[in-house]
């Protein structure tokens, strides 16, 4: 089962210091220890994930498909989109930075952005080698004012920075093709179709039910589909969606 990580809970899992919680916004720069032995499970994270390479490699396993993460790469992950960590290099660093949905949802960038189906099934880019300076240095800052004391300005420079951050990112994948395919699966089409439901129907309907005749399944397949398939877990007789709370049947 996968572990479903939210802006509440990943202080405590992850043992970071609650005095520096940021509203919409949570930091986590980690090292692989070789004197720990390494253990993997799949999470979701109920918002984007932005994941900087800072050195080594990684190999993972994001929406149902394998990648090698190295050093300078970004890995870009829509939310509650399950990633498995397979394996880390001896010394792998990685800068991770996680913007809950309410923040998603201030902004038009970050809410195409999530939205953009090229970034689900390219979720691994890097800058130009020209730029890689610069995304050091704005990590750096954005790192140092996410430790910083508590001021009444905080969160807000935090936001900008961030926005700044992402707007080099959207710059790359505004000029990568489009023309990369990727042979997809039942699975990955039923995945697919059900986020493009979501994003058009969510507003007007929520019950399972509606999505699984639009998808030619039975609720109590698509249930046990997306809890199976995605890690979307039961909640009070609820389902958790991409983005919405869906009802059970």
């Amino acid at each position: 089962m996968a572990l479903f990580i939210t802006l509440d809970n990943v202080y405590k899992l992850y043992d970071l210091d609650p005095s520096e919680k940021t509203e919409g916004i949570v930091i986590l720069s980690q090292q692989n220890d070789p004197n720990k032995k390494f253990t993997s499970h799949s999470r979701l994270f109920d918002g984007l994930l932005l994941g900087f390479m800072i050195k080594g490699s990684m190999k993972s396993q994001i929406h149902f498909l394998e990648y090698e993460i190295n050093a300078g790469d970004i890995a870009v992950l829509q939310p509650q989109l399950m990633i498995e960590t397979k394996s880390l290099s001896e010394h792998a660093e990685i800068i991770t930075i996680g913007l809950s949905l309410d923040f998603i949802t201030e902004f038009p960038i970050l809410r195409e952005f999530v939205m953009n189906d090229q970034i689900r099934w390219e979720p691994i880019v890097r800058l130009q080698p020209d730029e890689i300076k610069l995304q050091h240095d704005l990590l750096t800052l954005i790192q140092n004012f996410y430790h910083k004391k508590a001021s009444p300005n905080k969160t807000q420079m935090l936001r900008h920075l961030v926005l700044v951050l992402i707007s080099m990112i959207s710059e790359i994948y505004s000029n990568l093709p489009h023309s990369k395919s990727v042979v997809k699966s039942r699975k990955h089409e039923i995945i697919d179709d059900f986020y493009l439901l979501i994003a058009k129907y969510a507003n007007q309907h929520r019950s399972v039910a509606f999505y699984a005749e639009k998808l030619h399944l039975t609720p109590q397949y698509l249930s046990s589909f997306l809890k199976q398939k995605t890690g979307n877990l039961p909640y009070n007789g609820l389902i958790i969606s991409p983005f919405y709370m869906l009802k059970h049947y």
